[in-house]
């Protein structure tokens, strides 16, 4: 028996077994995610059933595009959907277009197919979800068209024409399901997740104002919050572009943003007990307390709390006050002037984002806000990520023309869809920060549907197909319906996608009978073999590199900031302050929670960020022209020096000395008789400083990972 226990360790299987199936034991499934997996199953056959009707050459792929586009909510599913025409379509002009100019030509054809994957790619790698989805999308499509008619030009627009209609039958059938059977909407989410990000930020800044220690793990997922949140407000326009006014979205997320960094400049320079400011800074955090202990249960207010808005102007009006009342240019009153100016950023910025949220809530979106116009006109910007870019777009056109060009000499029939295949996931996969655990997921997810669908498609459907086209449903959803389950859940998605694509692609579903079985064999060694070897070419060709992409985030923040101080017209603060979150929350992934390195990039990355915000105060046309001209040329010559220290690609720059600069130079026009605008600059020319001081070996040297 103890042998036989290590031979096969039942007990341990049974419990690994029970652990995989509890997510979808009765009970544990939740309503949505069970109206999901009927609807998207319903409509898959919708699909497939139409196809049929149209007597379309290969019906299985409007099937499949039902469970390539499907998502929990019908925002997503209509965005993927959008995207996927446009890609669709793209790719089918391109290689129309290739055809009819080198179709006689088939090496210049292929060479040009290529060139068109590397370029989609390169595309997408420079966009965000959903519109890098059909960049890829057009890239792949290209092949999939493209080379079964290699040999016959003549047939590519046939071709095209026909997954083009397959494609759309499908897009229209998950589209409408998902709009019209039980629909569940994103725009709930967004306000769910909204209010859940307010509250946490409050408690987060509450606990600073009291002293508290806060881990960076919380920073860290406040600002993968907000991300999600971006994401969310594209899924909600689509979903309903009349609705709302999305605008009030972006100025929640844009206050949020702000409030989060006037927070984490508090955590890093904030002491109560020894700065003057403790009844202050206990006024504060009491009224973002209140915030932060809202209960997630009670009903969506469509007005602020009235006491709560109260309480944040008395605060507010309180700093103020405690700000105009300042004089003196002594380091104590320029601390003092500093921590002021973040905490009225900080309760303001809060405050804002309640009402943003009040009028998203109450679908009244507000107008007339004079003093903020130019930042609430201002839009979101994202990284751009340049060379990753174009590694991306070598990988896939070099191990799209090699699978080719092997495809070509072997003759092999299945193997353009190993070249699609690769093609389709070193595209779709080459984004994420570690590439190879979501192929092996989605591998894993194909090689479970390697069985059932010989099952169904090789044993059952050959008996029952004769007697009529309706036994597809009761052979082949017994097994879709667990797949489209395990797509509503996050852990299994990619699996249980991969498994529905391949158990409709390797049976090939049609009226009258299924693949045979040399077919089929050749199928699923062509999809498994691809797979395999999508993650060879991640693994080998140009591999992705947290090192590499860490230090190539941190230049791309340091030079913004030297950017900012040189330009003539700098940015609006919210076209800043996403791009630089952006950046933020792509390094996250790469930066351990345990590693002591790590927390220093993090934290030095934030500290660029609050160089960048304090830099756009002192460039703000209005403060600079309240500026004497000596204050203003003193001003100007520290922004030169930070902008040439950031630039510095060596280890010889030297903080220490810049922020002396501007500390004296804070000091100098922080006079006894000095005005709330000269206060204001000594007060940014201060937390410069501190900066600096705080941060001085991640920003003298070169950047390191």
């Amino acid at each position: 028996m103890p042998l036989l226990s290590k031979i096969l360790p039942l007990p341990r299987l049974i419990s690994g077994l029970r652990v995989r199936i509890r997510p979808f034991l009765p009970g544990q499934v939740p309503r949505s995610d069970i109206v999901f997996a009927l609807r998207t199953t319903a409509a898959s056959f919708i699909a497939l059933y139409i196809a049929l009707a149209l007597h379309l050459e290969e019906p299985q792929w409007a099937m499949m595009t039902v469970f390539i586009v499907a998502q929990p909510f019908a925002g997503m599913t209509l965005a993927k959907g959008l995207f996927r025409v446009v890609g669709t379509v793209a790719g089918a002009v391109a290689t129309v277009a290739i055809g009819a100019l080198l179709g006689a030509v088939p090496a210049l054809m292929l060479s040009a197919l290529v060139v068109w994957i590397a370029l989609c790619t390169f595309v997408s790698g420079l966009l965000r979800a959903p519109v890098a989805y059909g960049a890829v999308l057009s890239g792949y499509t290209a092949l999939l068209i493209a080379l079964p008619a290699v040999a016959h030009p003549s047939l590519i627009r046939e071709i095209a024409d026909a997954r083009c209609i397959e494609i759309l039958v499908g897009i229209v059938c998950a589209g409408l399901t998902s709009r019209l059977v039980l629909p569940q909407r994103v725009r709930p989410v967004l306000l769910r997740r909204l209010r859940t990000c307010l509250r946490d930020l409050a408690g987060y800044a509450a606990t600073i104002l009291d002293g508290g220690s806060v881990p960076d793990t919380l920073y860290r997922q406040l600002v993968e919050d907000s991300q999600a949140l971006a994401g969310l407000r594209t899924y909600a326009r689509i979903e309903a572009p009349a609705k709302t006014d999305y605008r009030e979205v972006r100025r929640a997320l844009g206050e949020l943003l702000s409030a989060l960094s006037a927070a984490r400049m508090l955590h890093d320079h904030v002491r109560p007990g020894t700065d003057g400011l403790d009844a202050l800074l206990r006024q504060a955090s009491a009224v973002l307390r209140r915030i932060a202990t809202a209960s997630p249960d009670d009903p969506i207010p469509d007005t602020p709390d009235p006491d709560i808005a109260r309480a944040l102007g008395q605060a507010a009006s309180a700093v103020i006050a405690r700000e105009a009342a300042l004089h003196g240019g002594s380091e104590q009153r320029l601390h003092e002037a500093a921590v002021l100016a973040v905490l009225s950023e900080l309760l303001d910025a809060v405050g804002r984002a309640q009402l943003a949220y009040a009028a998203l809530v109450a679908d009244q979106p507000r107008t007339g806000e004079p003093g903020r116009s130019a930042r609430t006109r201002a839009g979101f910007a994202v990284h751009r990520d340049v060379p990753s870019a174009a590694r991306n777009a070598v990988r896939a056109a070099v191990s799209t023309a090699v699978l080719a060009a092997a495809w070509v000499l072997t003759n092999w029939p299945e193997g353009i869809a190993t070249v699609v295949i690769v093609a389709a996931v070193t595209g779709l996969f080459a984004t994420l920060p570690n590439p190879i655990p979501s192929a092996r997921a989605f591998m894993r997810g194909t090689l479970w549907a390697v069985v059932p669908a010989f099952i169904c498609g090789q044993l059952l459907l050959p008996v029952l197909l004769p007697h009529g086209a309706a036994w597809l449903v009761p052979v082949m959803a017994p097994a879709l319906l667990p797949a489209a389950l395990g797509m509503a859940q996050p852990r299994i998605s990619l699996a249980s996608t991969a498994f529905a694509i391949f158990y409709v692609a390797l049976i090939g579903p049609h009226a009258s009978a299924p693949l045979m079985p040399l077919e089929f064999a050749g199928g699923a060694a062509a999809a498994l073999l691809g797979q395999a070897l999508s993650i060879l070419v991640f693994r080998f060709v140009l591999p992705p590199s947290g090192r590499r992409s860490i230090r190539q985030l941190t230049r791309a923040m340091r030079d913004g900031v030297a950017t900012l101080c040189t330009t003539s017209t700098p940015p609006a603060r919210l076209v800043f302050e996403s791009q630089a979150y952006d950046r933020v929350a792509q390094l996250l992934p790469h930066l351990p929670d345990t590693q002591l390195a790590a927390a220093t990039t993090l934290r030095g990355s934030l500290a660029l960020l609050r160089l960048g915000l304090e830099v756009l105060q002192l460039r703000d046309p209005r403060l600079l022209e309240g500026l004497p001209a000596a204050t203003r040329r003193r001003v100007e010559g520290v922004l030169a020096g930070l902008a040439i220290l950031l630039g510095r690609r060596d280890d010889a720059g030297h903080p220490e000395r810049l922020a002396e600069a501007a500390r004296s130079t804070a000091l100098a026009i922080a006079g006894t008789d000095a005005s709330p605008t000269l206060i204001r600059a000594a007060a940014s020319l201060r937390l410069i400083a501190a900066v600096l001081q705080d941060h001085r070996g991640f920003l003298s040297p070169a950047v390191r990972p």
